[in-house]
């Protein structure tokens, strides 16, 4: 029972002195300190539409500007600092960034719908397709761009 125990208090120290944590820790800092870099790039876009409709006086929203701009700066200066897996980070933001367009797509698609600027087919039909893509992303498989619908191609055999 002692063993196990001197084991389990042992074994954290250890592997941070071999460097197998550490890649671990510094993915969390990182993904940590993303999160904060957004947080502080959506408050200066807050910051910007709200100049527009005059919420806060000019030398309040500049105040907030230049420190939400600081944050963002320390932040980008400590993801420096870390020791990263490069490529398997450009690996997961190039996921990350794909979802999200995606699902932007999906959101514009149903927005379009809502407002009757698309007949229910389409829209059945675009929603299906981005579906499946975001499946295949999920999945791990490759992305391949979207192909026409089959019609497409016999019009130009037509002409």
């Amino acid at each position: 029972m002692i063993s196990i125990l001197v084991h389990g208090v042992t074994i954290s120290p250890l592997l941070r002195w071999l460097g197998i944590v550490k890649g671990r820790e510094h993915r969390e800092a990182y993904e940590f300190a993303r999160g904060k870099l957004q947080a502080a790039s959506a408050a200066l876009e807050e910051l910007e539409r709200m100049s527009h409709v005059h919420f806060s006086r000019n030398d309040v929203r500049a105040r907030l500007k230049d420190e939400y701009r600081e944050r963002i700066e320390v932040e980008q200066g400590r993801i420096g600092e870390l020791e990263l897996d490069r490529p398997a980070i450009a690996a997961q933001e190039s996921q990350w960034a794909r979802r999200h367009l995606l699902l932007t797509e999906k959101n514009h698609v149903i927005d379009s719908f809502r407002q009757g600027v698309i007949e229910q087919d389409i829209y059945e039909k675009l929603l299906a397709d981005i579906d499946a893509r975001l499946l295949q992303l999920e999945s791990g498989e490759v992305e391949k761009t979207t192909e026409e619908p089959a019609s497409a191609g016999n019009e130009e055999e037509t002409s």
